[in-house]
C-alpha cells in the first residue's frame, strides 16, 4: 500500500472518475478486431500482439473493469451488470496496456495517492478517511488495497492514452451551429401510409400456387443438420453476479476430470451440478434451456457422437456437453410446411399490392402538382379518398408516434422543403408518403447564449469519435485471439 496515501488526511474537492467512464467507450467497434477461436481448447485466455494473455491476467483485467463499474454505479451495479460487456471491457483494458508498454506511458505514485483521494466512495466530510478505503476495497470491490492501488495505475495510464488520442481536436463555428441544428430543430409531417396489413384479408392462394411454390423452392425447405446433446453444468442466477458466475465456473473445473472421464454423465449430476439433454435442434435455432450460443452450437456441431467439450460458457451458465445423435439434412415434406408457405405467399402478394396503391397515389400526387402548384398532402387525401394523418413535431433523434423504425421518415422529412410531397418511402410498417407541413428553427438567441456550453459538449464528442477510432484501430492490429468461454484455464 502506498505509504503516502496512508498519511493523507484531506481528499482533493475535484471528483475523479479516473477511467470509469471507460465502460462508455468504443466497445461497439469490438467486432471489428475481436476473433473467437474456433477449433482449439488452449489452456490461455486468448492472445493479443502474438503473445498469450494467461487466464489469470484476463480475470484480473476483468475485475478491474467491473470495479470501475462499481465505482460509477454503486447500488445499480447490480442490475446493469448484465450490460456492461465486461469481457470485452477487460479485452480492450489488456491490449490499451500492452500499447503503453511499448509506449512507456508511466504514472508516479503521487499520481496514483490523488486519484484514490478525489474517489468519493472513500470520503467522509470532505476528507479521505482510510477506515472507509480498506473496508470499500477489500469487502465491495473485492480486491487488497494494494492490487487497488495497481488497478488505478492502470486506468490513470490508459487515461492518459485517451488524453493522447484525442488532443488536438477543434470546433469551428460552422461545426457547431450544424450540430445544434441537428440536435435541436424540429419538424412536422403529413403523411399518407399503406399497409400491406390492409391487404391479408382480400388476397387469394390456390393450392397449385402452394405446389409450385413448395417445388421450386425446394432448397428453402431443406433442414440442416441437426443435433441432439446432452450437457452438465451449472446454471446461473438471473441476477448473479460476476463474482457468483465466476465462483460456478471454479467448480465446473474442478469437476471437470470427473465429468470427462464417466461413462454416463447423469451419474455425476450432483448438487450444484444439473443435468439435461435437448430435443434436435440447427445451428441457428436456440437450444432448449440454454437460448442461442455460439459456443454451445458449435462444439453440439463439430464433436463426435460420446466426445466430451471443454467448459463451455453461456449467457445462461457454465456447461459441458456430449453429442447424442446427429441427423443428416433433410427436405421437409410438403404437408409439414404447406401453411408456412401459404403465409409467405400471402406476405408476398400483400407487400405487392400495397406498393401498387403507394405507387398509383404518388402518380396522381405528381401529375395533380404539374396543374395545382398548390397543391399539397390535404388536398391529395380528398382525390385519392386516402386518410392524411399528422405527426405532430419531432426532433431528428425522437421518433413519430404510432410509427415503428421511423429512422428514414425522420431523415427525409428533414430534407423537404414545407409543403414539398416526398418520394415512396418504404419501412417495415409498409409504404409512405409525407409532406414537411413545418420546420421550427432553431432559436438564435438561446443558441447564443448556450453556445459555449454546447462547444464543449460538441468538443467532448468528436474527441470521443476519434478515441473510438484509435481503438478500433489498435484492436485491429493486435490480432486478438479470444479463447474465454470455450476454454480449460490453467491452473
Amino acid at each position: 500500500m502506498l505509504r503516502l496515501l496512508r498519511k493523507k488526511e484531506t481528499a482533493k474537492k475535484a471528483i475523479f472518475w479516473i477511467l470509469i467512464t471507460v465502460t462508455t467507450l468504443a466497445f461497439v467497434l469490438w467486432g471489428a478486431g475481436a476473433y473467437k477461436e474456433k477449433n482449439k481448447t488452449p489452456n490461455f485466455a486468448g492472445m493479443i500482439f502474438k503473445h498469450r494473455v494467461s487466464y489469470r491476467e484476463y480475470q484480473k483485467a476483468r475485475l478491474a473493469c467491473a470495479n470501475n463499474a462499481r465505482l460509477r454505479f454503486g447500488d445499480y451495479y447490480s442490475k446493469i451488470e448484465a450490460y456492461l460487456n465486461l469481457d470485452y471491457q477487460a479485452w480492450v483494458r489488456l491490449i490499451l496496456l500492452d500499447y503503453a508498454k511499448k509506449e512507456r506511458i508511466k504514472v508516479s505514485d503521487k499520481e496514483v495517492v490523488e486519484q484514490i483521494a478525489s474517489i468519493p466512495f472513500f470520503v467522509k466530510g470532505g476528507r479521505f478517511s482510510n477506515e472507509i478505503y480498506k473496508t470499500v476495497v477489500r469487502r465491495y470491490l473485492n480486491v487488497q488495497p494494494r492490487d487497488f492501488e495497481e488497478q488505478v495505475r492502470a486506468d490513470i495510464i490508459i487515461n492518459k492514452i485517451y488524453e493522447m488520442a484525442g488532443k488536438d481536436v477543434k470546433v469551428n463555428d460552422d461545426e457547431l451551429r450544424q450540430a445544434y441544428q441537428n440536435e435541436f430543430e424540429e419538424t412536422g409531417i403529413d403523411y399518407i401510409k399503406v399497409s400491406p396489413e390492409e391487404f391479408k384479408q382480400k388476397v387469394t392462394v390456390s393450392d397449385d400456387e402452394i405446389k409450385g411454390y413448395y417445388e421450386k423452392n425446394k432448397d428453402y425447405f431443406k433442414r440442416p443438420q441437426t443435433v441432439k446433446v446432452e450437457h452438465i453444468g451449472i446454471p446461473y442466477a438471473p441476477d448473479a453476479s460476476s463474482n457468483a458466475k465466476q465462483q460456478a465456473f471454479d467448480k465446473l473445473r474442478f469437476s471437470y476430470q470427473r465429468i470427462k472421464n464417466a461413462k454416463d454423465l447423469k451419474s455425476v449430476a450432483q448438487e450444484p451440478l444439473v443435468y439435461k439433454q435437448t430435443g434436435f435442434f440447427s445451428s441457428d435455432e436456440p437450444i432448449e434451456g440454454i437460448g442461442f450460443s455460439a459456443n454451445f452450437s458449435l462444439y453440439a456441431f463439430s464433436l463426435k457422437e460420446n466426445e466430451t467439450s471443454p467448459i463451455i460458457q453461456t449467457p445462461e451458465g457454465a456447461y459441458v456437453l456430449r453429442v447424442i445423435e446427429k441427423k443428416l439434412p433433410y427436405i421437409m415434406a410438403f404437408n409439414d410446411v404447406k401453411e408456412k408457405i401459404k403465409a409467405a405467399i400471402i406476405e408476398d402478394k400483400s407487400l405487392q399490392e400495397a406498393k401498387d396503391k403507394i405507387q398509383e397515389y404518388k402518380n396522381r400526387c405528381d401529375a395533380e402538382s404539374k396543374l395545382d402548384p398548390a397543391f399539397d398532402l390535404k388536398k391529395a387525401g380528398t382525390l385519392l379518398g386516402a386518410e392524411v394523418k399528422s405527426s405532430g413535431l419531432f426532433k431528428r433523434s425522437g421518433r413519430i408516434a404510432d410509427i415503428n423504425d421511423s429512422k428514414a421518415i425522420i431523415d427525409e422529412a428533414f430534407k423537404l422543403k414545407p409543403k414539398q410531397i416526398s418520394g415512396i418511402i418504404a419501412v417495415p410498417q409498409g409504404y409512405f408518403i409525407i409532406e414537411q407541413e413545418k420546420l421550427v428553427n432553431i432559436d438564435e438567441a438561446k443558441f447564443k447564449t448556450e453556445k459555449e456550453a454546447y462547444s464543449k459538449k460538441v468538443l467532448d464528442q468528436k474527441k470521443q469519435e476519434k478515441i473510438n477510432a484509435f481503438i478500433e484501430e489498435l484492436i485491429k492490429k493486435s490480432g486478438i485471439k479470444d479463447y474465454i468461454g470455450a476454454t480449460n484455464t490453467e491452473e
